[in-house]
């Protein structure tokens, strides 16, 4: 686990390009409803959800990390169907 801000800050200066997805009020992720292009953008909106999920897009797979912004803490996680399915290490 690591702190919101090491990542963000992290995201912000390798320029990685990124997908947001927010937790709705059925219990589970759908992609955010506005197009958010930057770390900065992000940031702004943050606050109004308990829960995120960042998806990291590269070659092959994706990387996701769990955002609570409540605790300003970021978590690797396995993510599929809309739903965090399982914790993981960090890479």
């Amino acid at each position: 686990m690591r702190t919101l801000s090491s990542f963000l800050e992290q995201l912000g200066v390798e320029n990685t390009p990124f997908n947001v997805w927010e937790y709705d009020k059925n219990q589970q992720y759908r992609p955010y409803s506005s197009t958010i292009k930057s770390v900065k953008a992000f940031n702004s909106v943050l606050e109004q959800r308990a829960q995120w999920i960042v998806e990291i897009p590269r070659q092959n797979d994706a990387l996701f990390y769990l955002i609570l912004p409540e605790i300003n803490a970021v978590s690797p996680v396995q993510f599929a169907d809309n739903r965090v399915q399982s914790m993981t290490h960090a890479a």
